[in-house]
């Protein structure tokens, strides 16, 4: 079993333990949020963007919407950190065995602390990864809060991605540009998770 069919299948299990109503959707491989969108046929907004970065001396993941990038200076504060930068694609497969793009916004699966952007709340559904580039998972966003407990708070920080800001990380990984992070605790919860899918088309489990 490849790493990636395990998450997948993981998510799928944690998911129909808890009850959690969610949709799945094989599809081409999209490489980019845009692609993703399309694809789907959602919002770009809804999507959950997963980035795994290294702040201070820890890597923790960032998850935010798809529409939205990263100011470092807002970042660092936020996050409470002096140093930040992108994993790069090697560290991102060495802590979590898949490439970027093909991340479930659940850092805690992979032992890295979560942070969410509080604007992704706006979306009362969200769509992300699920291990591959061809499968999107659709869950509530209250749902996800609830199963992960990112750590946020409630003051929007991020930047709308077509605002230009002089302190926007670059992009060096393939991890795309991400929304500033709001400070969030050390540790957060997590019990085993993993997702399903029906091909060609969204597919309802609960």
């Amino acid at each position: 079993m490849t790493v990636a069919a395990s998450v997948f299948e993981r998510l799928e299990e944690w998911l129909r333990q808890k009850g959690v109503p969610f949709t799945v959707l094989r599809h081409e491989a999209v490489f980019t949020s845009e692609q993703a969108a399309a694809v789907r046929g959602t919002p770009l907004a809804s999507g959950a963007k997963a980035l795994v970065v290294k702040a201070g001396d820890d890597f923790l993941m960032l998850v935010l919407p798809a529409d939205r990038k990263l100011d470092s200076r807002k970042a660092r504060a936020g996050l409470g950190v002096k140093s930040l930068r992108f994993a790069s694609r090697e560290e991102v497969e060495q802590l979590t065995g898949l490439q970027p793009g093909a991340i479930p916004p659940f850092g805690s699966l992979f032992g890295l602390r979560t942070c969410c952007d509080p604007a992704l709340a706006e979306n009362t559904s969200i769509n992300f990864n699920a291990g591959d580039h061809a499968i999107s998972v659709q869950m509530a966003y209250a749902d996800y809060a609830a199963a992960e407990q990112p750590g946020l708070r409630p003051a929007h920080l991020t930047v709308a991605e077509g605002r230009a800001t002089r302190n926007r990380i670059a992009t060096r990984s393939g991890q795309g540009t991400v929304g500033h992070l709001a400070r969030c605790p050390r540790s957060n919860s997590f019990a085993h998770f993993a997702s399903a899918a029906v091909r060609g088309g969204w597919g309802s489990f609960r």
